[in-house]
């Protein structure tokens, strides 16, 4: 699961003092700060552990609740890995990739870098603020995500040691909202949680029953319902003009 600022403060040369961060508040809980919106909050509550389809129900595989690994990066080109250019900051869009496939991440230090790909990206590439070193661990390995937790990209990392040996699946909960587990009590209460998530899919069968009329296939239907959903969200996003 990410969640990401679109990066304008880019598209000025000087990056505003309003810029919008993200940062872990507590455990499995993004603070969201933006300068046009109210103070949001993202919750990754821990999963049970993966069940596996059985006959007649589900079975639970013996193991502890997995709570999300928060991880945090900046949405900015990776100027250096595209263009051979300098980037803005340490922590780059592409962090996670790196963070979690070790095949996807940069060629050790010293390594001969190829040239910029072409003239305009190597004039931008010599303006570009030269970062502070990226942090290293104990180890000497590179930090790919921040390790003060916070920035303009986030996720929530769940890791699921034990799978079923056929597969099995899990439950994830996620919320955005305006409020704290304190103020929102289905949060931390899995019943509650599941009971809104309910009301909200019957809800949503009885708009969509109602608009989706005519004599339509269950396929057909179904893709009108997506197509609907669609541009209903981009009209709430972007507005709507004539």
């Amino acid at each position: 699961m990410e969640l990401f600022f679109r990066n304008t403060w880019s598209w000025k040369k000087e990056m505003p003092k309003d810029r919008p961060e993200m940062r872990q508040s507590s455990e499995g809980t993004i603070e969201i700060d933006h300068p046009s919106m109210d103070k949001m909050y993202l919750h990754a509550t821990p999963s049970p552990a993966p069940a596996a389809p059985v006959k007649g129900g589900v079975v639970m595989v013996d193991g502890p609740s997995v709570t999300p690994d928060l991880l945090f990066t900046e949405n900015e080109t990776n100027f250096e890995r595209l263009y051979n250019g300098k980037n803005r900051t340490p922590y780059v869009k592409d962090a996670f990739h790196d963070y979690l496939i070790p095949e996807h991440r940069p060629p050790p230090p010293g390594t001969p870098k190829a040239a910029p790909q072409s003239l305009e990206e190597a004039e931008e590439a010599e303006n570009i603020i030269e970062p502070p070193p990226r942090p290293v661990e104990q180890d000497g390995g590179v930090r790919f995500v921040n390790p003060d937790k916070t920035g303009t990209k986030a996720a929530a990392h769940y890791f699921f040691p034990q799978v079923p040996g056929k597969g099995g699946c899990v439950v994830m909960r996620l919320k955005l909202t305006n409020k704290t587990a304190e103020e929102d009590a289905a949060i931390d209460d899995e019943e509650l949680f599941d009971d809104n998530v309910e009301d909200r899919r019957v809800d949503a069968d009885e708009f969509y029953h109602r608009v989706c009329k005519g004599p339509l296939s269950d396929d057909m239907r179904n893709v009108l319902r997506q197509a609907l959903g669609g541009m209903m969200w981009y009209v709430q996003v972007h507005g709507f003009s004539s």
